[in-house]
């Protein structure tokens, strides 16, 4: 971090990419031999608090830029591992995570010479609130791997057509609201903490509306899934366009 600072302050923007591209690496966390994310922060200065996890938003940003460098690899164990930390019982315990809800982050933890992975699904966050754009970041995620690198058998694997069918019923079930839009209490996104900010924020809405959009090219063509997307995403389009606008 000190290194990337003095770099900026130099003012040459050969040694920042350098350095930047140096931090990105120096923050790649492994698990069990194979790279699976990045941490959310390395500064030697201040006191990790979780910022030594893994944030699925915070991942989107890192995993576009080790696609552009061919760095597949890394995208693709970060894809199956998160899948398999997937909240997937129904259940009716509100102290558990909702079927289909993407960990906020993941951290590796070694206990008594083993490795294991270890989500956090809020319980940690200073907002104490579930994410409700964890699971829309990953398909965005998973768009991008699949576009850079062509795998589109990963997607197509029943486990992840899962995967993607239960962040879709968590978005589009039925809720106490008759909006297309996704109703968002206060900390459930951007940053772990509580901001005044609830309702739908049209940052949620447009990233929703892409998560949706990569929903409809992950899920296999004949699935029942499509249509029903396809229609949210008819809807949610005309609602923002008509309800929703810019005081510039």
């Amino acid at each position: 971090m000190d290194n990337l600072k003095e770099k900026f302050y130099m003012g040459s923007e050969g040694n920042l990419i350098d350095a930047a591209w140096q931090a990105l690496e120096d923050s790649i966390i492994s698990y069990q031999g194979n790279p699976v994310g990045t941490v959310a922060s390395k500064d030697p200065d201040m006191e990790a608090l979780n910022y030594d996890q893994c944030f699925t938003r915070d991942f989107a940003v890192s995993a576009m830029a080790l696609l552009m460098r061919g760095k597949g690899e890394i995208v693709r164990n970060f894809l199956i591992e998160t899948l398999g930390l997937q909240s997937r019982e129904k259940h009716m315990d509100c102290f558990k995570a909702g079927q289909g809800l993407m960990p906020a982050s993941f951290k590796v933890i070694h206990k008594k010479e083993q490795e294991y992975l270890g989500a956090d699904f809020g319980e940690h966050a200073i907002a104490r609130v579930a994410p409700v754009d964890s699971g829309l970041w990953w398909l965005l995620i998973l768009r991008a791997y699949v576009k850079a690198t062509g795998d589109q058998a990963l997607a197509h694997q029943t486990r992840f057509q899962r995967g993607i069918k239960l962040v879709l019923d968590l978005c589009l079930t039925k809720r106490f609201d008759l909006f297309p839009t996704m109703l968002v209490p206060d900390g459930a996104f951007m940053i772990d903490r509580r901001m005044g900010v609830d309702g739908y924020p049209l940052d949620i809405q447009a990233l929703f509306y892409t998560a949706l959009q990569a929903a409809s090219e992950l899920l296999l063509p004949e699935d029942d899934y499509v249509p029903v997307v396809k229609e949210r995403l008819g809807h949610l389009t005309f609602h923002i366009r008509n309800y929703y606008w810019l005081n510039l």
